[in-house]
């Protein structure tokens, strides 16, 4: 199979994204680019598209659901973030996976405007979109190993495989705080990785949990040489499913 064109792509920007090819195992093989859309359309031919959506447009939550079918599952999902939601859940897009380390169902919703808004963008340019992941899905945190990165004004933490929010810098300490209180002992990790840009001499986190390790990780020009590496383990959270589950022009990949 091709190398996949792995996208990142923030709807504020909306005819901007930055991309570069990437190998099987999660390796970058071609310089990350930053450009309007329309440099994409030749690159994106014959080859799997990913977009990795920058996950302020997005609302990720784990609930405590019983143990139903997919079906089922999809039709209560909506009920059960209602009261997380400043918006009408009917406008809503939902996909849901089992997380197996909390037991709990993990949820990542978006306005279905929006969705359609991004394909119809990609489409327009002859760039047809395989998959959808939230990218703060993808910076290597679980439960035991937290993942914090810093990219220009956005702190994006991952807490758990399908656990993530992105942040403003000034609340970012205060997050980790809270989420480290004696209340939540028993899922505390041993290490927050922290991923900060080459140039970037901001301090970094210290939790007012000192038995947590704080390892200090620096990446060259873009957040995709960490992205690469873990977005496969996203891929269950694919926002292109159900209802917007994509049908290629295409017969396929050579």
């Amino acid at each position: 199979m091709s190398e996949t064109l792995l996208i990142h792509y923030n709807p504020a920007t909306a005819q901007q994204a930055s991309w570069s090819l990437c190998n099987n195992e999660g390796e970058l093989t071609t310089p990350v680019q930053t450009g309007e859309l329309a440099e994409l359309t030749e690159l994106s031919r014959r080859r799997p598209i990913v977009i990795l959506l920058h996950s302020q447009c997005l609302h990720i939550n784990h609930l405590n659901l019983p143990a139903m079918s997919t079906q089922k599952l999809m039709r209560a999902v909506p009920y059960a973030v209602e009261e997380f939601i400043a918006a009408d859940v009917e406008d809503f897009h939902f996909v849901a996976t089992t997380d197996k380390a909390s037991k709990l169902t993990a949820v990542v919703g978006i306005d279905r405007h929006t969705l359609q808004k991004i394909i119809d963008m990609f489409r327009s340019h002859g760039i047809f979109i395989d998959k959808i992941i939230p990218d703060v899905l993808c910076i290597n945190g679980n439960n035991t190993q937290w993942a914090c990165l810093r990219y220009h004004d956005d702190c994006y933490l991952q807490t758990g495989q399908f656990e993530g929010m992105v942040l403003t810098p000034d609340l970012l300490g205060y997050v980790i705080d809270s989420k480290l209180s004696p209340a939540d002992a028993d899922d505390k990790p041993e290490k927050l990785l922290v991923f900060t840009e080459q140039d970037d001499d901001s301090e970094l986190p210290a939790p007012g949990d000192n038995s947590v390790e704080v390892v200090d990780i620096r990446y060259n020009q873009h957040p995709l040489v960490i992205f690469s590496g873990n977005y496969k383990l996203a891929e269950p959270l694919n926002l292109l499913q159900h209802g917007f589950k994509q049908k290629r022009e295409s017969t396929g990949y050579w």
